[in-house]
């Protein structure tokens, strides 16, 4: 008889056994606020971090080398040595 139930609840088991995600069983626990807060800071904030880093390093490619000047001029190029 116990051989039969531990065959029961094995083929239920097993019919179900797709991955179960953490914030999914946190919402599924009633502790939805919880599951956000996993959410955010698993997968937005890393998210937000790079494009904000993509954004700088872009703007700063965009934008050139920066002239140096140790003396600056009144000159157009607003350096002595000419740059």
């Amino acid at each position: 008889m116990l051989d039969e139930f531990d065959e029961r609840r094995n083929r239920r088991h097993q019919a179900d056994r797709r991955p179960v995600l953490g914030p999914e069983e946190l919402v599924r626990q009633n502790m939805a606020a919880l599951g956000a807060v996993v959410v955010f800071v698993t997968v937005l904030a890393p998210l937000a971090r790079l494009v904000g880093t993509l954004y700088v390093l872009i703007r700063l490619h965009e934008a050139g080398r920066p002239a140096i000047c140790a003396v600056p001029s009144p000159g157009p190029s607003g350096c002595a040595h000419g740059r």
